[in-house]
C-alpha cells in the first residue's frame, strides 16, 4: 500500500467504522477520532486504519474479523478487553494483519482455549506494540507468515504467549516478554527464527516449565534461536524435537538460562536430523540433553551436565561441564 494509493477519510463522515469501511475503496486510509468506540468489526478489503493516542476499539461484547481481506494495517489503536464469551477478540481468516504501535489491553479470560489472536490461513506482523493480558496472545494455524518485532509483553496468566501450528516463516525478534506461563510452542513449522528476544518468566503452580517448545521441524532450511536470555523464577526450558529433514541446519548460539537457586535449566534436543549446532549458550545449573540425533557440534556452552545417547556424531569443542 503505497503513499500515492491512499485515499484519507475520516470517521467523522461516517456513523460507525463498519459504515466507513463499507464505504471505502480498496487501499484507503480511515483516521479514526480519539474517543471510545463499542462495535462489531467486519474487514474484507485492504485498508489501513489509523487511531490517535487515546482511540480505543473495546471488544467486550464486539469482535474485530478479517476475512479474505488482503492487507490490513491497524496503528495506533488501544483494544480493551475485560470480559469474554468467544474463542477470540481479533480473528484473521485469509487475511495479511499488520499491527502497529498499538495497545492490547486484555483482563480478562473465560476459556482456556482464548487467544486474543486466532490467525488462520493467514499471516500476522506485530511491531513496537504494547500488551497486558490475562490470556492467551496469539494463536496461528495453517499460516503463510508470523512476524513479532520489538515488542513489549506482559502476560500475568494464560497459558502461552505465541502458538504455532503448520506455518511457513516463523520470526520473534527483539522482544520484551514477562509472563506466567510457557513463551512459544510451534509445531510442524518450516522457518523458525527467535532471536534477541528478553524473557522474565514468573511461574506459578504448573508441572512444566517449557519456555520455547518446537516440535516437528518440517522441510525448511533452518532453525535459528540466537541471544535470547531467558530467566525463570523456577525452571527453564527449551526443547527442539522431531525434525526428519536431513538438509535442515539448526543453530542455538549466544542464549542465557538463568534460574533461581534450587531450580535448573535445561536445553533438549531429540530426534532431530541435519546439522544441530549449540554454541556460547550459558545455562545456570544447567542441563544439555541430546537424544537419538544425526549431527551434533557443541562449542563454548557453560552447563552443569552433558547427556548425549544415540548420537550418528557428536563433535564437542571448548565446553564447561
Amino acid at each position: 500500500m503505497t503513499d500515492e494509493n491512499k485515499i484519507i477519510h475520516n470517521i467523522s463522515k461516517y456513523k460507525s467504522i463498519q459504515e466507513a469501511i463499507n464505504a471505502l475503496d480498496s487501499l484507503s486510509t480511515l483516521k479514526l477520532e480519539a474517543k471510545e468506540y463499542h462495535e462489531s468489526i467486519v474487514i474484507d478489503k485492504p485498508i489501513h486504519i489509523i487511531g490517535h493516542d487515546d482511540t480505543i476499539i473495546h471488544l467486550d461484547e464486539f469482535q474485530m474479523t478479517l476475512i479474505g481481506a488482503g492487507t490490513v494495517i491497524l496503528e495506533n489503536i488501544k483494544f480493551k478487553l475485560d470480559t469474554i464469551d468467544r474463542g477470540a477478540g481479533l480473528t484473521v481468516s485469509e487475511s495479511n494483519l499488520i499491527v502497529n504501535k498499538c495497545d492490547i489491553d486484555c483482563n480478562i479470560q473465560k476459556r482456556e482455549t482464548f487467544s486474543f489472536i486466532w490467525v488462520e490461513s493467514g499471516s500476522l506482523t506485530m511491531h513496537e506494540t504494547d500488551v497486558v493480558a490475562q490470556t492467551n496472545l496469539i494463536k496461528m494455524v495453517d499460516g503463510d507468515q508470523l512476524v513479532l518485532t520489538n515488542n513489549k509483553m506482559n502476560l500475568t496468566s494464560g497459558q502461552i504467549v505465541l502458538e504455532c501450528h503448520n506455518v511457513r516463516s516463523t520470526k520473534v525478534e527483539h522482544n520484551t516478554i514477562t509472563a506466567s506461563s510457557d513463551v512459544i510452542r510451534c509445531t510442524k513449522c518450516v522457518e523458525i527464527n527467535i532471536n534477541h528476544n528478553i524473557v522474565d518468566l514468573n511461574y506459578g503452580i504448573v508441572s512444566k516449565q517449557n519456555a520455547v517448545v518446537i516440535d516437528g521441524l518440517e522441510h525448511g532450511e533452518t532453525c535459528n534461536i540466537t541471544h535470547n536470555t531467558l530467566t525463570s523464577n523456577k525452571n527453564v526450558h527449551i526443547q527442539l524435537s522431531n525434525s526428519h529433514a536431513t538438509g535442515r541446519k539448526t543453530k542455538l548460539f549466544d542464549n542465557k538460562l538463568i534460574t533461581s537457586d534450587g531450580y535448573y535449566s535445561k536445553i533438549t534436543l531429540s530426534h532431530l536430523q541435519g546439522q544441530t549446532e549449540l554454541g556460547n549458550n550459558v545455562l545456570k545449573n544447567g542441563l544439555i540433553d541430546i537424544v537419538v540425533c544425526s549431527e551434533v557440534l557443541l562449542s563454548n556452552n557453560e552447563a552443569s551436565y552433558l547427556n548425549a545417547s544415540n548420537l550418528n556424531q557428536l563433535i564437542a569443542v571448548s565446553n564447561q561441564f
